[in-house]
């Protein structure tokens, strides 16, 4: 998953580097859902226009360069070295730059120091650094070649891509480089386009951004109370939300409520939510802890059937994940390498109550346009397999059979036909699933989906193939599209609606995670 689906070759090398050399580091950036790019403390010391290669990675003990110096056994023409190494020691200079040029690299850029810079400036190599010093590692000492670097918030590996120029370093997984690509091409085609109209006179405000939304209306979003703040949220002492606007929010604005509200004309409603009970199928009870309603407070009626009051009353207790039966996922539900949406550590905005930032207190109410992929009815089989993948080919064709699109604030409901399991073994429902892969997420993301559903466990194929390239992390941490899972989507199958109002309300637990719902789908 998460690799390219067109059949694209990657493997001609002089080709793709000079398709990426005619684009930007803030294209490739943009391609990659705003992610990507190192620290802007890496900076260009030398060269000029842009470049590109695969990488091949150094990680220097502080102060000793016998890293960056057994790289050169392996590096070849064309690479990028990217070299790490802590405190103010230059792992790079005039000698080893000599070296890179004798082997061909394309670049060289250092999580660090360098030094010799008049030396350097002579060379036909790039150089991007942190800065400059005086003080040069020695050559012995500790170090690995071809390993990982976290660099910033990224992940560096050997054989990913690099593009760099005057804005900076952006890298790009290698198995998404066809991708990527594709994406930044025409992106650079419709900047292009827009500059030449804005410098013909055409004023910027009503050009389209990258998602399609006009920057005219997208400067509603300042004071938008449906993308504003939730403002009745209680914050404690630095607890206000300072990230971005997760886009679950950010899409589904006063114009896409009216379209969804405008869509029922029977008056029927379709109930997508799961009964919450004691016994309910849940998880792994390590990870989910289970679900009980106990009586708290029994009515004197039944205490003392003799002597019933006029006026009585009962009350419960109910202990449980928010992440069993139907329930949304609040952008706070995932982390990856130890980041959550918006770039923040999660160390920085979690405490004993929970998350400061993007928790599902949050979350506004969503009320908007819901589309149902019925990918069982399209490949005519009653469910589909566990950890059977839901391509991008298949939402394509699921679409056009259903004869619907997918348009700005969507939610998008995937039906694998799972719940067969769920109402009858909850263990193998729990156990293993289908799902949509991080492909077919990122085109319903590409075309304005805010929400994705499902009604699997896991929205993806699970067991997860690739924990570390998730459909989770693709929506949740990096672009704030909310998750609904274990939905009760087979009636609306059945009924072949494909269209609706989808009205989901999350509970607004304060630093939660998620929350139980009962959304409906409205005719």
């Amino acid at each position: 998953m998460g690799g390219s689906t067109t059949g694209e070759r990657v493997d001609d090398l002089p080709t793709i580097r000079d398709r990426l050399a005619r684009l930007s580091s803030s294209g490739a950036a943009d391609a990659r859902g705003k992610r990507g790019a190192l620290p802007g403390a890496i900076r260009r010391l030398h060269g000029a226009g842009t470049v590109a290669g695969p990488a091949i990675t150094a990680s220097c003990a502080q102060g000793a360069v016998s890293a960056v110096l057994a790289s050169f056994e392996q590096a070849t023409a064309g690479q990028i070295l990217v070299a790490q190494g802590s405190g103010e020691w230059a792992y790079f200079g005039e000698l080893t730059g000599a070296e890179a040029v004798r082997i061909g690299l394309a670049a060289v850029v250092v999580d660090g120091y360098v030094r010799d810079l008049e030396r350097l400036s002579t060379l036909e190599l790039p150089v991007f650094a942190r800065g400059s010093t005086p003080q040069g590692a020695r050559p012995t000492g500790p170090g690995e070649v071809g390993v990982p670097l976290r660099i910033g918030d990224e992940e560096v590996r050997n054989g990913d891509w690099i593009v760099a120029d005057a804005d900076g370093v952006v890298v790009i997984p290698k198995e998404d480089l066809a991708e990527v690509i594709s994406r930044a091409e025409a992106i650079s085609a419709t900047e292009a386009a827009c500059w030449d109209r804005v410098l013909g006179g055409s004023t910027l405000l009503e050009e389209p951004y990258q998602d399609g939304t006009i920057l005219r209306e997208a400067i509603r979003s300042r004071e938008d109370p449906l993308t504003a703040p939730d403002a009745s949220a209680t914050f404690g002492p630095g607890d206000a939300s300072t990230g971005p606007v997760p886009e679950g929010t950010a899409r589904i604005g006063a114009e896409e409520l009216l379209a969804g509200l405008a869509l029922p004309t029977q008056g029927r409603v379709f109930d997508l939510g799961t009964e919450l009970a004691t016994g309910m199928p849940v998880g792994p009870i390590e990870a989910f802890g289970g679900f009980r309603i106990t009586p708290y407070r029994t009515p004197k009626c039944i205490a003392s059937p003799g002597n019933a009051p006029g006026f009585d009353f009962s009350m419960e207790l109910i202990q449980g994940s928010p992440h069993i039966g139907t329930h949304f996922d609040a952008p706070a539900h995932i982390q990856s390498f130890g980041r959550v949406f918006g770039g923040h550590r999660a160390a920085d905005v979690y405490d004993d109550f929970g998350w400061r930032e993007n928790g599902i207190h949050t979350v506004p109410p969503v009320i908007t346009r819901g589309v149902l992929l019925d990918i069982p009815a399209l490949l005519e089989v009653p469910r589909l397999p566990d950890l059977f993948e839901v391509t991008v080919d298949h939402v394509q064709r699921a679409l056009e059979r259903e004869q619907v699109e997918v348009r700005r604030g969507d939610a998008v409901l995937v039906r694998t036909g799972k719940m067969a399991d769920y109402h009858g073994d909850g263990s193998t429902y729990f156990a293993a699933g289908p799902g949509i892969g991080v492909d077919a997420a990122l085109w319903l993301f590409e075309r304005g989906m805010a929400i994705l559903g499902s009604d699997t466990s896991a929205t993806e194929p699970f067991p997860f193939p690739d924990p570390d390239n998730t459909v989770h992390r693709a929506m949740l941490v990096e672009r704030g599209v909310f998750l609904v899972e274990i939905l009760c989507l087979d009636e609306l199958a059945d009924a072949s609606v494909y269209e609706f109002l989808f009205v989901c309300l999350p509970l607004k637990f304060h630093g939660g995670t998620g929350s139980w719902v009962r959304p409906v789908a409205v005719l």
